[in-house]
């Protein structure tokens, strides 16, 4: 048996959770899949609201100067970067499927030469390049942990201005006579970088998500500054937070997502990734021993009665 990709037409094995020509989601949607609204900070979602509230000069800055970079860049990393090994292309897959995403990115490893991760490309075609001898240290909690993140800024849909953040971040300048617009106001810029911070608060958010296990993801922290693996299996919370003291940054993360963590709203994203995962096999257009249609949330046929679940 075999499934057919709404977006492409494309038959996948009845298994596959993404297309394999086109990278669509097979699954779904459903009240029990994961939003954006249940992970995003209320400091991210509304600094992006005044972003966008700038009208047409960031997406004029993506088109005409970020979007040409970004394209240069893609094309050298998909064209030099080995494909990821089964290992990570699963993970992939599982944390891609748990965010509920619309589409599997592309995972490259590629020698970036730092202890990092990031994503490019755009919303449509985003690409996680992972540093390859970064990939070798992390357990698979961890890599879920890195993914997660990557995953859970391409939900939010922050690609385009991450991509402007980082860029001025970089400190080039944008001239009047390059843009036609005069320069990018100290403000926008100021405004950017302050919501490009506050964003990674809600990519934390989506690595505990994806992994399940808030150690997991402060081991990945260390590990992504360099500093000594901890290998004991019961190590405190506090040593991880001694060992992020030179990285306040990080530290100050760590702690958020801690509360998080610990937060009632943490434990209802469980519990609703907990029943979608009972439920799951029922989502379907078609009762699966009769063939009837059906809603896709029902878990009991309209017609022969039987449960889905």
């Amino acid at each position: 048996m075999s499934l057919m990709c709404r977006q492409c037409g494309f038959e996948s094995p009845i298994s596959s959770i993404f297309c394999e020509r086109c990278r669509s989601s097979l699954r779904y949607v459903t009240s029990h899949d994961l939003t954006v609204k249940d992970f995003v900070t209320d400091g991210d979602r509304q600094a992006l609201v005044a972003l966008k509230a700038t009208g047409l000069l960031l997406h004029l800055l993506y088109a005409t100067v970020v979007e040409p970079r970004l394209k240069h860049l893609t094309t050298g990393i998909s064209s030099k970067s080995p494909n990821p090994n089964q290992k990570i292309a699963s993970l992939a897959g599982e944390c891609a499927d748990l965010l509920a995403l619309d589409r599997l990115p592309t995972v490259c490893l590629n020698d970036t030469g730092q202890q990092n991760a990031f994503t490019t490309g755009s919303d449509s075609n985003p690409i996680i390049v992972i540093d390859q001898s970064l990939s070798t240290r992390l357990s698979d909690e961890e890599l879920s942990s890195l993914l997660g993140h990557e995953m859970g800024h391409i939900k939010s849909r922050h690609l385009m201005y991450h991509s402007i953040a980082e860029v001025i971040g970089q400190g080039i300048t944008f001239s009047s006579s390059y843009l036609g617009l005069g320069l990018v106001s100290i403000p926008l810029r100021l405004a950017l970088l302050s919501w490009h911070r506050e964003s990674e608060f809600s990519a934390d958010r989506a690595s505990l998500i994806a992994s399940g296990d808030f150690i997991s993801v402060a081991r990945m922290f260390v590990k992504l500054v360099g500093e000594p693996a901890i290998t004991n299996s019961n190590t405190s919370l506090n040593s991880f937070l001694e060992n992020l003291q030179s990285h306040p940054r990080h530290l100050n993360r760590l702690k958020a997502l801690r509360d998080f963590a610990d937060s009632a709203q943490y434990s209802a994203i469980t519990k609703k990734l907990h029943r979608r995962k009972i439920l799951r096999q029922a989502f379907a257009v078609t009762c699966r021993f009769c063939g009837s249609p059906k809603m896709v949330e029902e878990v009991f046929c309209p017609k022969c009665g039987r449960s889905l679940a």
